[in-house]
């Protein structure tokens, strides 16, 4: 690409640099100083789920595979064990880990019990109907539903002591792991595939009508400006409103401004040119091969995606857990008007406006400076980089930005990429609703 001179080259690029350092410094900031409550709920709701997957599955094999129950609860047992003076922390934790200690034979220690409060008399060995009352009206989590059964088995009522288990719920999550495995396996085939026939496959670039310097400069400028207004203004308008909005709604009234802030961004002229959404959005022939690009291209990416995750938390342990406030929203307990709205956010709104100015601008303006296969690399840390996760998740958020970079570079065409973001966030989501939930 020869080098022309842009007067908003400069500026441009040292604002973005800036404004990227400036973001990156503030999310690692607010991952370091995260709320321990918040994350602590976080991984006991996770670990919960695993002891009911793990206790649901042992008692379906206790007549048919007497071995594989005794194992099962064996090494749960030992994993619970080594967690129980975690659980001595807060009330939240206790009621997580006793009744689960309590179910596999594990000596309950008096402080950790003291912290569960009323309606878990019958781990002090007074069981009584006002506590199996109280369990069964709360929130049915797992650790609850197999408080209520410890006390009614105390209390000798067949009926209430049947089972803690939901099966409904137990199918749900069986399906969705079941589903996940199918996606790793099919996506690890397709990620070959490719690898091994990438070279021979015809590109048609993105953009497709090219690109200058002096095009690259502008979206530089465009995308610094963005930062600014975005991070700078909706994120801090919202943050200050002080209406206590529930998250969700703030995140869909940032989304809506969102739009607004970089429609108007685009009609700014930028050395006398204005920019558009559908100048972006690049080619749209063919929407259907275009749609089933996106749909393999994050079957072949996902399986990169649980790899980093798995390697950078195993390497980084001392670091914070990953938390996102949507999965801290979820392990709290949402609604129904929470959940469609997390969906409408994270799988609809949040993809398409994302993928419009990380790869719609930020990819094509650091082609400035470097080949496709560089800027998509780039492009996708600085897109993790600015999440609120954290550095353990930066490689597979990265991993998720490049891709969606590598795809409109082949197809000429942001539709891929739309389709690829909305895949994995929706399908992230629905296993924090299942895990979380």
């Amino acid at each position: 690409m020869p080098a022309r001179p842009s007067s908003v080259a400069g500026v441009a690029w040292a604002l973005l640099a800036f404004v990227v350092v400036a973001i990156v410094a503030s999310q690692l900031s607010g991952y370091l100083r995260q709320d321990k409550k918040d994350a602590g709920r976080v991984t006991w709701t996770a670990e919960e789920t695993q002891a009911e997957v793990v206790l649901w599955i042992a008692e379906a094999a206790r007549i048919s595979n007497p071995s594989s129950y005794k194992q099962a609860r064996e090494g749960l047992a030992k994993q619970w064990a080594d967690r129980g003076k975690d659980a001595a922390e807060t009330a939240e934790a206790a009621r997580v880990w006793v009744p689960v200690a309590y179910e596999l034979g594990i000596p309950l220690p008096d402080a950790t019990v003291a912290k569960l409060g009323t309606g878990y008399a019958v781990y002090s060995g007074k069981a009584d109907r006002d506590s199996l009352a109280k369990l069964r009206s709360g929130p049915q989590s797992f650790s609850r539903r197999l408080a209520a059964y410890h006390t009614a088995k105390a209390l000798g009522d067949p009926v209430a002591s049947a089972s803690a288990f939901a099966p409904g719920r137990m199918l749900a999550v069986l399906a969705v792991f079941g589903g996940f495995g199918m996606v790793l396996v099919f996506g690890s085939a397709m990620l070959v595939l490719f690898l091994a026939v990438a070279r021979k496959l015809p590109q048609v670039g993105y953009p497709p009508q090219g690109l200058t310097p002096a095009m690259s400069d502008r979206f530089a400028a465009r995308m610094a400006l963005y930062l600014v207004a975005y991070f700078g203004g909706v994120v801090a308008l919202l943050s200050a409103v002080p209406l206590e909005l529930p998250l969700m709604v703030k995140a869909m009234i940032g989304m809506v401004l969102f739009a607004f802030v970089l429609m108007g961004l685009l009609a700014i002229r930028i050395e006398g040119v204005r920019d558009s959404i559908r100048g972006l959005i690049g080619r749209t022939d063919r929407p259907w091969r275009l749609i089933g690009a996106g749909f393999w291209a994050w079957l072949a990416v996902t399986p990169l995606v649980l790899l980093f995750a798995v390697v950078m938390t195993s390497l980084f342990r001392g670091l914070p857990t990953p938390s996102h406030p949507t999965t801290v929203d979820i392990a709290s307990g949402s609604g129904v008007f929470d959940l469609v709205a997390t969906y409408a956010v994270a799988a609809v709104l949040a993809p398409i406006l994302e993928e419009l100015t990380f790869r719609g601008l930020l990819f094509p303006a650091l082609r400035r400076w470097m080949g496709w296969v560089g800027a998509a690399a780039v492009c996708g840390l600085v897109f993790a980089a600015v999440h609120p996760q954290g550095p353990l998740l930066w490689l597979s958020l990265g991993s998720i930005g490049a891709a969606s970079a590598v795809v409109a570079q082949y197809t000429g065409s942001l539709i891929p990429s739309f389709v690829l973001h909305a895949a994995n966030n929706a399908a992230v989501l629905t296993l924090a609703v299942v895990v979380f939930g």
